[in-house]
């Protein structure tokens, strides 16, 4: 059964405000080329549906994103059920008929016109962003979420397909921040989240190409969550942030980010390989205390091993090899009755588990804080108001009574900042049948640490200056 459809046509003016939207304003814009839509994959992989229901506030409509005039409304249809059948997409309305719709003056099924770039919008999605968002919200619903924008199928090969919503950058922006940094956080941090959100999509649009969309809505990426998770206060961050992005020598930059430095930001190449002028590793003074600590015995890292395609047999010895300027682990060697395996950087918590090393900055088989009184002199259960008031007086680890270097000191206990200071590194080696891992921070450690972002605004710092101590040499603009 065909659904004749309405058709809006909007003038050539209506799109040059869209893309000026998001695109211009003079030195507070992008100026790079780059499409003002966004794709984020919603569910995919093992996820990726074979069935699946959308529905809007509005008649659904269907649109192409790439600033056409032309809107193809589906009259009196909210509701549309999509299943594939033998790799075979099919769209069905209330009444189980496969919806088609006139376009160019060709009838077309819904189904082939999702699989060719258009999506399904609410309502009149151009309308809605020419206004604003003051008009009305334009959302579709999907697996009993909200979304702004549209949603659109990719098929996979195994009879599924990847659900896909196509949407505005600020849009996007705005289901990113109540996900990746709570709406009770300072308004500055917020605002600094919202630009290094911005210019991390705006950087890494086609990251997943293969699969149909730009970006992943999980970590891998950054964590969205779509208009269901929105908030006011991190919508606010977001408009008055509005086109602003990180450069660094007049090109947008990929803006990375994590929880905790643990009191020392990352050089890039020390994590991943290539070297980038504006992802240098700063002593982060305004880090919270983070502790981990976990642990493995033998045959649960023999397994790691074998499941990445490194088989050392009996496992013999684990030690870390290297440590890099920072003071996070570079270098770790397993040993085994079979060889031996070196692992680099991060590959380090990939192989180990991310969610349990959480961080490369940390020993192993020793307390921590029995490794730092060993290596020079720290702070334990003191008012740490009062170390930068007057002379504080400790024993080094010679027993020596000496004038606290308040500068280069770390701070075992407290909510203040910790500083990390510059040790000689001598490498540690298990030979037992448990390692322990003891560790600080959370996270890559490159770029903005959150934690840090909001203990600077508690301070009194407004976005600017957070993002200038992170980020090396750069401008926001």
């Amino acid at each position: 059964m065909m659904k004749t459809p309405k058709i809006y046509i909007k003038l050539l003016l209506s799109i040059i405000l869209v893309t000026v939207m998001i695109l211009s304003y003079s030195t507070s814009s992008y100026a790079m080329e780059s499409p003002e839509f966004v794709r984020i994959g919603l569910n995919y992989i093992s996820a990726a549906p074979s069935s699946c229901q959308i529905s809007g506030n509005e008649e659904l409509a269907l649109w192409d994103f790439q600033g056409t005039e032309n809107f193809y409304v589906l009259s009196g249809v909210k509701v549309v059920s999509a299943s594939s059948l033998n790799g075979v997409l099919t769209v069905t309305g209330s009444n189980n008929e496969e919806l088609t719709c006139e376009a160019g003056g060709d009838v077309k099924k819904v189904s082939e016109m999702l699989l060719n770039g258009f999506s399904l919008v609410s309502g009149n999605y151009l309308e809605y962003l020419n206004s604003d968002g003051t008009v009305f919200d334009s959302v579709v619903n999907f697996d009993d979420k909200a979304y702004r924008g549209g949603i659109s199928f990719f098929m996979n090969a195994n009879n599924t397909f990847n659900v896909i919503n196509e949407l505005s950058v600020d849009e996007y922006t705005y289901g990113v921040i109540n996900g990746e940094m709570g709406y009770s956080n300072p308004i500055e941090a917020l605002k600094a989240q919202a630009v290094v959100a911005r210019s991390y999509a705006l950087t890494n649009l086609g990251r997943h190409d293969y699969s149909g969309y730009d970006l992943c809505d999980s970590t891998h990426c950054q964590v969205y969550k779509g208009y269901s998770n929105e908030n006011e206060k991190t919508n606010m961050a977001v408009n008055e942030t509005k086109n602003l992005g990180i450069y660094y020598e007049n090109l947008p930059v990929s803006a990375f980010f994590s929880k905790n430095s643990g009191g020392y930001t990352q050089n890039v190449e020390d994590v991943w390989n290539e070297k980038l002028g504006y992802l240098r590793g700063v002593k982060d003074i305004y880090s919270p205390v983070y502790k981990w600590n976990v642990q493995f015995t033998f045959s649960e890292i023999e397994s790691k091993l074998r499941a990445a395609g490194y088989n050392i047999g009996n496992l013999k010895s684990v030690a870390i090899k290297d440590k890099n300027s920072s003071g996070a682990v570079a270098a770790m060697e397993f040993t085994g009755d079979n060889g031996k395996a070196t692992i680099l950087k991060e590959k380090i918590r990939s192989i180990l588990g991310m969610s349990l090393i959480k961080s490369t900055m940390f020993d192993i088989n020793e307390e921590m804080n029995t490794t730092i009184a060993s290596r020079g002199v720290y702070v334990r259960g003191f008012d740490l108001s009062k170390l930068m008031e007057e002379k504080i007086y400790v024993l080094d680890d010679s027993g020596e009574m000496v004038e606290l270097d308040k500068e280069n000191s770390f701070v075992m206990d407290g909510n203040l900042s910790c500083k990390l200071f510059e040790i000689e590194f001598e490498p540690s080696e298990v030979t037992g049948g448990v390692v322990k891992f003891d560790g600080l921070g959370s996270g890559h450690g490159v770029g903005l640490p959150q934690d840090s972002a909001i203990e600077m605004a508690t301070q009194g710092f407004d976005f600017i200056e957070i993002l200038n101590y992170f980020y090396t040499d750069i401008e926001i603009k």
